[in-house]
């Protein structure tokens, strides 16, 4: 596969040689200034327009370096939800003993509890994540 490197950014063949000769692996690039550009505009639809405007790519690269990450790594999360807060667990190498115990945790939070349903807007739902039916 040829591999065509802008000229303007000289060190990143470099980067792209040093990743393979040390096992390889994805490589998700990623501009702090251009993100720091779209966290200053995420309040003004018409600075947002005019980034998008400018070429392809322009989304921010956060996103899919979070969700390429936990891909790589084998890793999952889940959420868990108490009367006064909500966290979110990162797991790795998810073993039956683990299982077992969330699932006995959860089935006895669920005997315990009842339904409670949250508006989710089109703008933050996430085609990976199912939808929550609304009353």
């Amino acid at each position: 596969m040829q591999v065509v490197f802008p000229p303007h950014i000289p060190r990143l063949k470099k980067v792209f040689d040093w990743i393979g000769e040390h096992g390889g692996g994805t490589i998700i690039p990623l501009s702090v200034e251009h993100e720091q550009r779209l966290w200053d505009s995420k309040d003004d639809p018409a600075a947002l327009a005019a980034i998008k405007e400018e070429g392809p790519n322009t989304d921010s690269a956060l996103d899919k370096i979070i969700k390429t990450g936990y891909a790589e790594l084998n890793l999952i999360y889940f959420f868990t939800c108490g009367e006064d807060e909500v966290r979110a667990w990162t797991v790795g190498e998810v073993g039956s003993e683990f299982v077992r115990v969330v699932k006995a945790s959860v089935r006895d939070r669920i005997n315990r509890s009842r339904p409670r349903y949250f508006p989710v807007s089109s703008a933050t739902r996430d085609e990976d994540v199912p939808s929550i039916p609304s009353r």
